[in-house]
């Protein structure tokens, strides 16, 4: 299992269109690919106020391979993402997994400068 947080601050004013983006491209999006992507969950949260918004997003897949494939979608997802990209500032993100699927997944930690974690033990 491979989970991926991060934690977007919402630039003024634009909470209700980042919300949007979100229902209707990436959980849509999500929702649709359930089956055969390796998304094991993957959900949105806001906090602050108004003035200091943030939303989270919180994902975990099967593999890195199946976190990669979510990441490099393209279409409607793709012009989601820049739309979204445009209203948010990224904070933070924390990839955490097994070392050999972090292995894997080094050019998508660095390229959202994320701050990997090992998963040593779950159930």
């Amino acid at each position: 299992m491979v989970t991926m947080m991060a934690k977007y601050r919402v630039k003024d004013g634009k909470m209700e269109a980042v919300k949007k983006i979100v229902n209707d491209v990436f959980v849509k999006n999500a929702k649709d690919g359930l089956e055969i992507s390796g998304v094991l969950y993957y959900y949105w949260s806001t906090a602050g106020t108004q003035a200091d918004a943030y939303v989270c997003a919180q994902e975990a897949y099967d593999s890195a391979a199946s976190l990669k494939k979510h990441l490099q979608q393209g279409g409607a997802v793709k012009e989601g993402r820049d739309k979204f990209q445009k209203l948010v500032n990224l904070e933070s993100c924390v990839i955490s997994g097994p070392q050999e699927e972090l292995d894997k997944l080094k050019d998508e930690a660095a390229e959202y400068n994320a701050i990997t974690r090992i998963i040593f033990a779950h159930i």
